[in-house]
């Protein structure tokens, strides 16, 4: 059974990019897991953890898929593609690593552009979930590294995600996101009881 977590902070500079970038390497390498990463951030720092900073812009500069297209549900057009083109699972979800007995690393990186999705947010974040759950048997467990904000991003996890951690240093200022962010997981939880409810005790999901 696939497991996805979700990392969610309101607060930035608290560590959820490091921990999902180790727990990954951890879960795959030690604890012999299929692991799929997922960077929900504009910023794209867990793409650049993973890939380093030169492959990372040779990425895009190749024009490879990236989790825009989740939320666009298309390719943009470029130099080699003259019009826009359907979404394609196999390429967004980018090999990382393999180990011979079957354990690997795979991510879905992010780019700066992620951040125009959220100017026209309307329903897009249902579309991570359905999307997931065609791949999701090709994983153990699934990573869902988020920006520090609360938008259609966050809400994409909180509805693709079975758990959520919230990584909170000890000092006062990385403590002020905690509040909002189980406030906000309060909603999304009576949001989804509603839902179930509506629809004869089915999820969504």
């Amino acid at each position: 059974m696939t497991v996805a977590v979700s990392l969610i902070n309101m607060k930035g500079g608290v560590g959820k990019t490091t921990l999902a970038f180790n727990l990954a390497w951890f879960s795959a390498w030690k604890a012999n897991l299929r692991v799929l990463a997922i960077d929900l951030d504009p910023q794209a720092n867990l793409s650049q953890y993973f890939m380093g900073a030169q492959r990372y812009l040779e990425h895009l500069n190749a024009d490879k898929g990236t989790v825009l297209e989740i939320f666009e549900q298309f390719s943009m057009p470029n130099q080699k593609n003259g019009a826009p083109t359907l979404l394609d699972p196999t390429k967004i979800v980018h090999r990382l690593h393999e180990w011979n007995d079957g354990s690997l690393i795979d991510l879905i990186p992010s780019r700066l552009e992620l951040a125009w999705t959220l100017k026209n947010p309307t329903e897009k974040s249902s579309l991570l979930p359905p999307f997931l759950a065609k791949i999701s048997e090709n994983y153990d467990l699934i990573l869902i590294d988020c920006a520090p904000t609360e938008s259609i991003l966050t809400a994409a996890a909180y509805k693709s995600s079975r758990f959520v951690v919230v990584p909170v240093k000890p000092e006062f200022l990385a403590t002020i996101g905690l509040s909002p962010t189980c406030t906000l997981t309060r909603r999304v939880q009576a949001h989804a009881s509603r839902a179930r409810h509506r629809y004869g005790g089915h999820s969504l999901q």
